[in-house]
Order: structure tokens, then sequence, then C-alpha cells
């Protein structure tokens, strides 16, 4: 998988998650749930600028994250 393909499908991911965020209920019942949205989206936006910055493989984004890799 190249790059490029990498990226879109992190991108993809991000756009999910963000739409669960928006989607979600904002109330003391969901207070789990929405961090772990933030975290779920702060991973995502950490490793897109990683492999913005350098060539990887698939293999080392998927050894990134197991809860991230299960989305790809």
């Amino acid at each position: 998988m190249e790059k490029k393909e990498i990226l879109e499908k992190l991108e993809a991911i991000g756009v999910a998650i963000e739409d669960s965020y928006n989607t979600a209920v904002d109330t003391s019942e969901n207070s789990d749930s929405m961090y772990y949205i933030d975290s779920a989206r702060n991973l995502v936006e950490e490793l897109m600028v990683s492999v913005e910055g350098e060539k990887v493989t698939l293999n080392e984004v998927m050894n990134t994250s197991p809860a991230l890799a299960k989305l790809l």
C-alpha cells in the first residue's frame, strides 16, 4: 500500500470519527464514549502527521495502535 493510500484511509477514518463525535449526545452517560472518540481522533491525527513526514509501510501503520488497526 502506498503512502497516499494510507493517508486517504486515515483521512476517511478521521471523517468517520468526526461524524461520530458530532452525532453523539453530549451527556454524562456518554462521557466515556466522548473521551474514546476524542482519543481516537487524536491518534489518527498524530498518525497522519507521522505518515506525512516519512515513508512508512502498511505494517508499520498497523503496528502503531491495535485499536486503529481494526479500523483500517
